[in-house]
């Protein structure tokens, strides 16, 4: 009688106790569906970054020093940060945040992640060698401060809840 007392009350409670553990317990997407989101995000602006830099706005904008065109407004939106090069020399950018490369041309075009000296990034390069203009956008995926405090924090900027312990590293 006393194990059918257990029985009757004991797995209700404890599903009532998984329950609630499962309410207050902060939700963490697991590793694979973080990383299925930041690589959906990345993909998504590169393609918005490559269909902007082909076309003539992107670059005539970026020459006349216009931050307030759309389609730089919209990139900054993506968090994309441009840099512009006419032969070479950068000649505007639209972030302080991030020193880029002193010369694209040591850059392969396309798409890469970089360690730079605040975190790693995204870079995308689109190259036009008929005009000798490039065009550089970083997307922050994580940022590395040589120290933390209250304004500088080792996290990701893609804004996804990533477990603290996960890091990135060069591959060797």
């Amino acid at each position: 009688m006393f194990t059918g007392n257990i029985k009757k009350y004991f797995l209700p409670a404890l599903l009532i106790a998984a329950f609630a553990v499962s309410l207050l317990k902060p939700s963490t997407d697991s590793i694979t569906l973080v990383a299925h989101k930041i690589q959906t995000k990345l993909n998504a602006v590169e393609e918005s970054f490559e269909t902007a830099a082909k076309g003539k706005i992107l670059k005539q904008e970026l020459a006349k020093g216009n931050e307030a065109a759309p389609i730089i407004e919209d990139l900054k939106a993506q968090d994309v940060l441009l840099f512009y090069y006419k032969s070479d020399t950068l000649t505007h950018w639209t972030t302080n945040n991030v020193l880029p490369l002193s010369s694209p041309a040591s850059i392969d075009e396309g798409t890469s992640l970089i360690k730079l000296r605040n975190g790693w990034y995204q870079l995308l390069k689109w190259n036009d060698s008929a005009t000798n203009e490039t065009i550089l956008g970083l997307i922050a995926i994580k940022y590395e401060y040589p120290f933390e405090n209250k304004f500088l924090k080792n996290d990701f900027a893609l804004g996804f809840q990533v477990p603290h312990n996960i890091e990135l590293s060069e591959q060797k």
